[in-house]
């Protein structure tokens, strides 16, 4: 089978390819615990050092496009060996610099290394199983990438705490270069590639990824369009790309082939994918917030509260792997949106009172659903292509995750500042000299109205209710969106049964 091991190295293979997804994804997250220590060594302040993570965001968002070109031009094996032993040369590069400068820029070489594993991986977890096991190998792959950002606060936390921040990226080199012996052993040589390539094309579409990026990226925090540079960003994003699809749709050497879309479960599974990224990314990052800012948990405490999410979605894969040859692929999608929106709304039901096991009955719930929901959307994303379009299909569609998670995260975190800011003024009318709970509550605190203690206090509780009531709101929100997703996922084609398990082919639609 073309590029990949023979069928005894297929599970050393798979182990490596996994490996490699976790190590990428891992990196996403175990970076943020680490950014308050980054930035008293290295002199920069709370808004400069978030460059540290809009630099490897916006880097990783131009090249996943440009993957399945990389993939054709030079041969799967030869890209991915050269990005992961890119990857982990930057990493020990972000480990010793000793600048704000150093580390922006070997963040983007890192995300630039790392871009083109996780599409690649999907792709050569697809080619190198047959239709029937496809559902089994999606499932033990995308394990890394649900376990990722959830080990990610826990080790983050802890080798900071142990050591320094510069382990969280020297971490990375036991485990890349066993991952690169392993791939250099299990990948097969694939001829290289030819032919013309739309360079300006290529380079526009960098850019315009680029430009939304950073505009999805730092738009929060400069309050969106109120900013000119935000507002210059998404005008360029927006026309660059729109530059690039009415140019790629005409031309044959365009480096991504959008046509692809043409294929109905491909396009769905982009959208869903997508929109999921608000409820899915959006929880993951505002779920730890609310534990650390408001419940007063420390980082790797709030981590292991969230591991229940990834133990679940473990789970909820292993399932699959088990029973997708009885189902197809688009009843998993809905089961997980069902499982994945009763999550989120049992996270809207709880307060600042809340203990640690109240929370993790949700998180497991929700993170059921996710693993249900994040291996049959992949098996089905793919399930309707032919072989040889995997490696340009998973390109799109995990640009569509990124652009999807960057956007998830953005909208979360707006909303919970607006929402935040609107229970401020709604609670805050309440408080006065005239309402008998606010006497009670202080004369509680050993208190009086004339107190000069008694403003800070109140102003401490205010806050706190109106960031819970906040992020309680987003994920009511979040359980919605879930739960809007399941029409799209029933216009998907019906997929061929031996495209998921065996015996007769599903009729399709």
């Amino acid at each position: 089978m073309p590029g990949v091991a023979a069928h005894k190295g297929r599970a050393l293979m798979a182990v490596a390819v996994m490996m490699a997804t976790v190590m990428i994804i891992l990196d996403k997250t175990i970076v943020n615990v680490a950014l308050p220590h980054m930035a008293g060594t290295l002199g920069a302040s709370p808004d400069q050092i978030t460059w540290v993570l809009t630099s490897y965001i916006v880097a990783e968002a131009m090249v996943i496009p440009l993957s399945g070109y990389l993939a054709r031009r030079f041969g799967r094996r030869n890209v991915m060996l050269w990005s992961v032993g890119g990857f982990v040369v930057a990493s020990v590069l972000c480990s010793q610099a000793t600048s704000l400068g150093e580390i922006v820029v070997f963040r983007f070489i890192q995300g630039v290394a790392g871009a083109s594993v996780i599409p690649l991986s999907q792709s050569l977890m697809v080619d190198a199983f047959e239709p029937e096991q496809r559902g089994r190998a999606m499932a033990f792959w995308g394990m890394g990438i649900m376990v990722g950002p959830v080990m990610g606060p826990i080790l983050g936390g802890t080798l900071t705490s142990a050591l320094d921040w510069p382990w969280v990226f020297l971490i990375n080199l036991p485990v890349g270069a066993l991952t690169l012996l392993v791939l250099a052993a299990t990948l097969r040589h694939e001829p290289r590639g030819s032919g013309r390539v739309d360079v300006l094309g290529a380079l526009v579409l960098a850019l315009g990824i680029g430009a939304l990026q950073v505009m999805l990226d730092k738009g929060n925090i400069d309050n969106w369009f109120q900013s000119r540079f935000i507002l210059a960003c998404a005008v360029l994003g927006v026309a660059l790309v729109g530059w690039f699809v009415a140019r790629a749709l005409t031309r044959r050497d365009a480096v991504v082939d959008i046509r692809l879309l043409r294929d109905r479960n491909l396009a769905i599974a982009c959208i869903i994918m997508f929109v999921f990224g608000f409820g899915m990314f959006g929880t993951l990052s505002i779920l730890p917030l609310f534990l650390e800012n408001l419940m007063n948990y420390p980082a790797v405490d709030a981590g292991l509260l969230l591991a229940p999410q990834g133990i679940l979605s473990l789970v909820s894969m292993g399932l699959y792997a088990r029973l997708n040859s009885t189902l197809p692929p688009r009843v998993f999608v809905m089961s997980g949106m069902v499982f994945s929106a009763l999550g989120a709304w049992m996270l809207s039901g709880l307060s600042m009172q809340a203990g640690p096991w109240n929370f993790v009955p949700a998180i497991s719930v929700m993170g059921f659903g996710m693993g249900f929901f994040f291996v049959a959307i992949s098996t089905m994303a793919y399930a309707t292509l032919p072989r040889e379009s995997t490696t340009e299909a998973a390109s799109l569609y995990n640009l569509a995750r990124t652009l999807g998670q960057s956007i998830g995260i953005s909208i979360a975190a707006t909303l919970q500042t607006r929402y935040a800011q609107a229970q401020w003024d709604m609670l805050g009318g309440h408080i006065n000299a005239f309402n008998p709970a606010v006497k009670q509550w202080l004369s509680a605190q050993g208190l009086s109205l004339s107190d000069p203690r008694a403003p800070a206090l109140l102003g401490q509780l205010l806050n706190q209710q109106a960031q819970s009531a906040a992020f309680l709101q987003v994920f009511a929100l979040i359980a919605l969106s879930f739960l809007g997703l399941i029409p799209l996922a029933l216009l998907a084609r019906g997929v061929p049964r031996d495209r998921w398990g065996h015996g007769e082919r599903e009729k399709a639609d």
